[in-house]
């Protein structure tokens, strides 16, 4: 029988034959397992947009205490 293996997950291995005799909660596990993996994702992208937002901040501050003590040595 001639089959192809799908890695849904690490830890998730779903042996997948020609003629598709898959039981549906394999099937559902792998969707469910892409789901989870889709959000999981989507938080690493917002957490990542959140540490570049951080640390935009910072340089900014940076900057505007920079400049304000060029201000006060010129003055």
């Amino acid at each position: 029988m001639d089959s192809w293996r799908y890695r849904a997950n690490v830890n998730v291995e779903i042996i997948v034959s020609h003629e598709f005799t898959v039981l549906p909660t394999l099937i559902q596990r792998t969707r469910d397992n892409n789901c989870e993996w889709s959000l999981a994702k989507i938080e690493m992208t917002k957490a990542r947009v959140r540490y570049q937002q951080q640390q935009q901040q910072q340089r900014q501050q940076q900057q505007q205490q920079q400049q304000l003590q060029q201000q006060q040595l010129t003055s």
